[in-house]
């Protein structure tokens, strides 16, 4: 697959850092949000992540506060000694939302050579999803009269001098799991769990021990994370999120049926001596064996699930079987189609 590279024709630092330094909403007084930042370390080009982690607490408008800071040495080589970091570059923040059609831009004021500091104002009904922000360092004047000095560094008005990595702003909903199953977010990489961290790269783990199972979702991979929390129907969050829950949900539920199924204890004569005694085992086979098995009885169904997990030569039928169910649970064929036309939306808008 080919890669594009972006060639820039004068010096420009990815050096630059933006931060979200502080947000708070000015119509509330007294009013707390707390939130999770996550910062990336895989160069996917997105530098900290901040997560609204107490939903329940609504806000009318939120201000955040940004700090940008580019370390000197970088400033000083990509601007030349006869500019002024005060007069001749500009900080500019981009503030997006695609799917409300938000943009606003802020200019950070400059505090000390390599740091600016300002904030931006959002309503509550400017936005409908993920906020991301965009900083890059800019000539605010021309470079005249000086033609070494304009072949050696971005010498017009609004030339990008530094860039930075984009933060994303996400206001996180109340999500309960549906059943028992708990979701928890972890960095497989630092994780105490040896399965886990012995597989960094996995993007998920199903673990199945005790009363309740905990589906964990590996917290590297940041730009998922945004999506899955994303609620737009067009754009690549929303491709991203609906492929993302069709796989992920599909091989949880396998998982979850054949560990429920599993602890079904068989007689000599292949009946069903004791269902499992986990509540949660009961019911994810309460919701997919009628799928497996529709066309037996439903007393009869977990005894002939047993049985065809427990035989060499019926368990591909059980799978196929249960491919099916699963698919038909998860409404995979919808989420298909709703990341097909997210892609083509987001096609037709490039």
């Amino acid at each position: 697959m080919p890669t594009a590279i972006k060639l820039d024709p004068h010096p420009v630092s990815k050096a630059l850092a933006l931060e979200i330094a502080d947000f708070w909403d000015p119509s509330q007084e007294g009013v707390e949000l707390e939130a999770e930042r996550v910062s990336s370390e895989d160069g996917d080009g997105i530098g900290t992540t901040v997560y609204l982690t107490n939903p329940d607490v609504r806000w009318g408008q939120l201000r955040i506060q940004l700090d940008a800071h580019l370390p000197v040495a970088e400033l000083e080589r990509v601007l030349p000694k006869t500019s002024s970091w005060k007069e001749d570059v500009l900080l500019l923040v981009s503030v997006q939302c695609a799917a409300g059609k938000f943009r606003r831009a802020a200019r950070l004021e400059p505090t000390s050579p390599g740091r600016w500091r300002g904030d931006v104002l959002i309503r509550r009904d400017e936005v409908r999803d993920n906020v991301r922000l965009v900083a890059r360092l800019v000539r605010a004047t021309e470079i005249v009269g000086d033609d070494e000095l304009a072949r050696r560094y971005g010498a017009y008005q609004g030339a990008v001098i530094a860039e930075a990595p984009v933060a994303v702003f996400v206001f996180e909903e109340k999500r309960r799991p549906e059943g028992a199953l708990r979701i928890r977010w972890q960095d497989f990489r630092t994780s105490t769990n040896h399965w886990r961290n012995q597989h960094p790269a996995d993007v998920f783990h199903l673990d199945p021990q005790g009363e309740r199972p905990t589906l964990w979702l590996n917290e590297r991979y940041e730009q998922l994370r945004a999506a899955l929390k994303s609620r737009g129907e067009r754009g690549g969050d929303a491709v991203i999120r609906h492929l993302a829950n069709a796989i992920i949900a599909q091989t949880v539920w396998v998982q979850l049926f054949v560990v429920a199924l599993a602890d079904v204890e068989m007689g000599e004569d292949e009946g069903v001596i004791e269902q499992p005694g986990d509540p949660w085992k009961q019911a994810v086979l309460r919701k997919l064996l009628p799928r497996v098995f529709p066309e037996i009885p439903g007393d009869d169904r977990i005894g002939q699930a047993a049985m065809q997990l427990r035989s060499g030569e019926l368990i591909g039928n059980l799978v196929s079987r249960l491919g099916t169910a699963v698919q038909d649970l998860v409404g995979t064929d919808t989420l298909i189609q709703k990341a097909i036309r997210a892609a083509e939306t987001r096609g037709r808008s490039e």
